[in-house]
């Protein structure tokens, strides 16, 4: 199959002045999936930003937007990708992670591409291909509420330096689900940077100010911006409910749920949660309801958690991110990430 013609489109940002007022009127004006190309003072290197690969995280295009308006030279070339713009633009605004009957995109940048959200996934791999950029950044904000944090399969200096661009924390992941930042190297740098919660305004701030070091910097591998503690965690694991089974948030076990979670489980997000700590309750099918892969498909729910009586509880002191009490969005990727505590430093 050939990607349909206006799948992806490619504009110079003097092409879209004056830059729409609003964010809505923007991605109105864009319409599709978009290439924006801005020449920087030095047109011999360029950086990539890529924003909205799904449709109900906004922080990344109101930092461009706001970025855009502004009118600034940035110290490159900049190419910026605003991905999702149908999901995003569906009623309500920013509430579409995807459109309905499609595929999430960010899962979608490794084979096969056989399919709309494939073939767009390819030609954006093209392009980066094509750009070969020193940089690149992916904003994206949190499933639930919980302070920013970066996320890349490559630990080295010029990774480190890229999140401390946006925030001080890094998490270090195996974990491989077709995600943009999977195609990360030594030679192609990519940060995945989830900047909080969606509806929070300091995740907008914390995506624009981080847009603006990364645009403006000389050099993005050398900035001299000063973090006093910047941490790391390695090799997460995610905690899912198996296909068919339900999930429910609350103060008490939900009476019809194969698994209840504490409706307050955002609260957990990055901080030392210690061994016994009660997180849910379990249904009639006990632990049985839920799953945890390791890296080679095997089994390890039983390493983390345990179940004691019909309670959820933690099996070793870990570190939670990414808890959302969205049955939705728990469902269709998971509970949350977790790293035992012996894996962050």
């Amino acid at each position: 199959m050939t990607l349909a013609p206006a799948m992806l489109a490619y504009v110079e940002a003097s092409a879209l002045q004056p830059i729409a007022p609003t964010v809505e009127e923007f991605l109105q004006s864009l319409a599709q999936p978009t290439w924006i190309h801005l020449k920087g003072r030095d047109s011999g290197r360029c950086r990539l930003v890529t924003t909205l690969l799904h449709g109900n995280e906004p922080s990344g295009v109101i930092a461009l937007h706001r970025w855009l308006q502004e009118g600034r030279v940035p110290e490159t070339d900049i190419h910026c990708l605003v991905a999702s713009v149908p999901a995003a633009m569906q009623e309500p605004l920013f509430s579409n992670r995807m459109l309905v009957g499609q595929r999430d995109l960010n899962r979608c940048f490794r084979p096969p591409f056989d399919d709309q959200q494939g073939q767009l996934a390819e030609e954006i791999l093209a392009h980066i291909e094509k750009l070969a950029p020193e940089a690149i950044i992916d904003i994206h904000n949190t499933s639930g509420d919980g302070p920013a944090f970066g996320v890349s399969t490559i630990s080295n200096a010029a990774h480190i330096e890229l999140t401390a661009l946006f925030c001080h924390r890094l998490v270090i992941t195996n974990i491989m689900l077709g995600a943009l930042m999977e195609i990360a190297s030594e030679d192609l740098r990519i940060v995945t940077v989830e900047v909080g919660g969606r509806e929070e305004p300091s995740s907008h701030e914390i995506a624009y100010q981080g847009l603006c070091h990364f645009v403006s910097a000389l050099n993005v591998f050398d900035t001299k911006l000063k973090v006093e503690v910047f941490e790391t965690l390695r090799h997460p694991v995610r905690l899912e409910i198996k296909a068919g089974k339900t999930l429910a948030y609350g103060l008490e076990p939900a009476v019809t749920a194969d698994v209840t979670i504490i409706g307050e489980i955002e609260k957990y997000n990055f901080g030392e949660t210690p061994a016994d700590e009660p997180l849910g309750w379990l249904g009639a099918e006990g632990v049985n309801a839920l799953t945890l892969k390791g890296p080679g498909g095997e089994e390890l729910l039983g390493d983390y958690f345990k179940a004691v009586g019909d309670t959820l509880q933690t099996a070793i002191p870990m570190k939670l991110f990414m808890a959302t009490p969205d049955p939705v969005l728990a469902i269709g990727d998971c509970l949350f990430y977790l790293v035992p505590m012996e894996r962050c430093a």
